[in-house]
């Protein structure tokens, strides 16, 4: 029975090792994505049933900050740490896993602060960690450009509960450096056109609900919109300077812009001062008249046809408005004296001459000129 029982133990360990052989076999024939992407998928699977797995009774025994900081987090940073694979299958993989998952219903209870935390322990570190790879493929500018919007998008869509943090600009500003960094990253022509249009879309975006706005004048008081506003082109005219212009035409850049400063008022008439000078350097008595602001203030006389042959008045006559006296010059100016008008011509019409009819009527033609 001991010997039976030897040669069945041994007939048992061999089948034994023949099984973690076979296994050992089909490890190494897998392709090398096939592992990855199974871990990513598990990863995923578990994000999504932490909430049902820790919350089945009316009276959980974790609230929603112990599970992001238990599981959802970490959960999400190993998901990111794929993102950097070598092999593009793996990357694009990670990335929709990571991206399905930050849209995850659960996760919408999330306070203000754990959505800081997402941006600044899950989304940052991506983003660096993409930028210092230095491999040269078209596969990593694609996972930089899908790396660029995903932070974008969970930026916009939890923009109400970041609001509320007392370092928001902070968090926005390091935002506008990875936008900047990405830009002018590999010199890639996928980023330089993508990374502009999420930008963009941010900006309006918070321009519409009011978030930022241009300070109203150079002396008014300042407000949180206007410190972010300023804040905010201020460091994006380091590396797009023609942005605002072509987002907001009419808006100014700061209340010191040609555009911001106040325009002078537009006269509705000028005042005339004529000084009247006495004789033997007496004072001189100032007088105002207003210019006249119409055609019908001023008033031309029509000089008869009769009067065309004498040359003082070849011209009409300019008649002042009430008030101005322009027959005294000016303190200490030599007397003007217009000059003469040129005597023109007086055109004649030279003489018909008289024809008469038969019976002796007379009669002038027509003239031909």
């Amino acid at each position: 029975q001991q010997q039976q029982q030897q040669q069945a133990d041994g007939e048992g360990s061999g089948e034994g090792s023949a099984r973690r052989g076979v296994r050992q076999a089909d490890n190494t024939s897998a392709p090398p994505v096939a592992i990855p992407t199974q871990l990513i998928d598990l990863l995923y699977s578990l994000h999504v049933q932490v909430r049902a797995a820790f919350c089945k009774d009316e009276q959980p025994s974790y609230n929603i900050s112990q599970l992001w900081i238990l599981y959802w987090q970490p959960l999400l940073c190993a998901m990111a740490k794929f993102c950097t694979d070598s092999h593009r299958a793996v990357v694009q993989a990670a990335l929709t896993a990571l991206q399905r998952s930050l849209h995850l219903g659960d996760l919408e209870q999330l306070a203000p602060k754990e959505w800081k935390s997402c941006l600044e322990e899950v989304l940052f570190p991506l983003l660096t960690d993409l930028l210092e790879m230095s491999a040269d493929s078209s596969s990593l500018d694609e996972a930089r450009m899908r790396a660029c919007q995903l932070l974008c998008k969970v930026f916009l869509q939890h923009l109400t509960p970041l609001l509320s943090l007392e370092d928001f600009s902070a968090v926005w500003l390091r935002m506008l450096d990875f936008m900047d960094k990405y830009m002018h990253a590999g010199n890639s022509e996928l980023l330089a056109e993508a990374v502009p249009e999420s930008l963009k879309n941010m900006l309006l975006v918070m321009s519409t609900a009011g978030i930022f706005k241009p300070p109203a004048s150079a002396g008014a008081a300042a407000s949180p919109a206007s410190d972010l506003w300023l804040l905010t082109w201020g460091r994006i005219q380091t590396f797009l300077p023609t942005l605002h212009d072509e987002l907001f035409p009419n808006r100014p850049h700061s209340p010191n812009s040609p555009s911001s400063l106040p325009h002078p008022p537009a006269s509705t008439g000028a005042e005339l001062e004529v000084a009247a000078g006495g004789g033997g350097g007496g004072s001189a008595a100032a007088a105002t008249s207003p210019l006249p602001t119409s055609i019908a203030d001023i008033s031309i006389s029509v000089v008869p046809s009769s009067a065309l042959a004498s040359p003082a008045s070849t011209y009409p006559q300019f008649a002042p408005p009430p008030g101005l006296d322009i027959s005294t010059p000016l303190p200490g100016a030599p007397p003007a004296s217009l000059p003469s008008a040129p005597q023109s011509p007086v055109a004649t019409t030279p003489e018909r001459p008289t024809s008469r009819y038969n019976d002796g009527s007379s009669f002038q033609p027509p003239s031909l000129l």
